[in-house]
């Protein structure tokens, strides 16, 4: 029968490899890389999108979804919309807009409307993962990179998930936009000036779990036995 330290030991072991298996990390850092520039390696992040109609996507949905807002003439509004990317779950992003009542965001539909009504918002892309990226923009002009996940509660689509980054000059300046995701969160990102960026998130690496596991099934029996001699005068205190 395992002993109450080696069942604490187990749980906080357990408890780090859930940590590393959170898809994104809430604060980083993530790795920036240079990339498609002359002289710098090949951006390798691949947002393949997939554009396709859907069925789901009607005019009378979002007069509903922009509607519940208060929104003056949106629940009458008529609408335009493109889908721009659809994952494996179904969940599909794009961009509507009613000219009429000036309404210029993105959406989420997951079988409902789960976001956006932010105005100027850009969804580019969505990964597997449920995670989105793009930007907010300011009179059209693309001012700010972000990622979000899709489907939690309403409207996290467009709650931005704070990064840091490495090196740290990039938490000063940032990113203007964020162009792809793939499943592994890699992020295709720019700056003002068009270059491009990888970021790429720096989980704690395995080897540290391994280090740890070996340590709370070792370590700590021999500090059991250690402190039983000790009782036992076996010992010199």
């Amino acid at each position: 029968m395992p002993s109450r330290v080696s069942i604490l030991v187990l749980v906080g072991v357990a408890s780090a490899a859930v940590g590393l298996s959170d898809p994104l990390p809430s604060n980083g850092p993530y790795l920036v890389t240079p990339c498609n520039g002359a002289g710098q390696p090949a951006c390798m992040v691949n947002s393949i999108l997939n554009p396709q109609p859907e069925p789901g996507l009607t005019n009378a949905l979002f007069q509903s979804w922009f509607g519940s807002f208060g929104i003056p003439g949106a629940s009458t509004g008529t609408y335009a919309w493109n889908v721009t990317d659809v994952n494996t779950s179904g969940v599909a992003i794009g961009q509507v807009s009613d000219v009429g009542i000036l309404i210029d965001t993105a959406f989420i539909f997951a079988g409902a409307l789960i976001c956006c009504n932010s105005d100027e918002l850009r969804l580019h892309d969505i990964n597997d993962n449920g995670f989105v990226v793009g930007a907010l923009t300011f009179s059209g002009i693309v001012d700010n990179g972000f990622v979000a996940y899709c489907c939690g509660s309403v409207n996290d689509g467009q709650s931005a998930i704070p990064l840091t980054f490495n090196p740290s000059f990039y938490n000063l300046t940032g990113f203007n936009n964020f162009l792809g995701i793939d499943d592994s969160n890699k992020i295709l990102a720019t700056t003002v000036d068009g270059q491009h960026y990888e970021l790429d998130p720096t989980p704690e690496p395995a080897s540290i779990v391994l280090i740890a596991t070996v340590f709370g099934l070792t370590a700590f029996p021999m500090l059991r036995r250690r402190i039983s001699r000790l009782r036992n005068g076996r010992i010199a205190a």
